[in-house]
């Protein structure tokens, strides 16, 4: 059997709640554009899986949860958008060198595949994410979401 907490992906929410208390443009990026995000990646795949296996009940919790996750990462983009604007960051090419900056800032972990056209939808472009995945990966490895903060 397994419990929720046993993996360390089951607290990668609460860490980086608290990581970004302070910080409502990196919330916005950790959360919604980051975590939500991997929902949008993820959740497929898994419902995929789950017919496979023949669990039609669990696939549709799932689709359902996937379908969800659009909103939560829509949402998350909107207000990302707005908040730099307000901080004068205006235009695409600065809103994406901010996004990445704040990914780096806490060590986000952006890991694919990525549902591309589904994040194209939701307003993740591609160049947000791909070039800081690509980094990321290529310097420590998958180590998941680690606060550069103190707890």
């Amino acid at each position: 059997g397994s419990f929720y907490g046993c993996l360390p992906s089951h607290n990668l929410l609460w860490e980086a709640g608290r990581a970004t208390k302070a910080d409502l443009l990196g919330r916005l990026v950790a959360i919604p554009m980051v975590q939500e995000a991997r929902g949008l990646d993820a959740g497929p795949r898994l419902v995929n899986k789950l017919q496979g296996f023949g669990d039609h009940r669990s696939a549709g919790i799932v689709a359902q949860i996937a379908q969800e996750e659009r909103a939560h990462v829509a949402v998350g983009v909107y207000w990302f958008h707005y908040y730099c604007r307000e901080r004068g960051l205006v235009g695409a090419a600065a809103q994406r060198e901010e996004f990445q900056r704040v990914a780096r800032q806490y060590a986000l972990d952006i890991r694919g595949p990525f549902e591309q056209q589904t994040r194209e939808l939701v307003g993740l472009q591609g160049n947000w994410y791909q070039h800081q995945h690509q980094h990321q990966h290529q310097e420590q490895g998958r180590q998941g979401f680690k606060s550069k903060t103190k707890r």
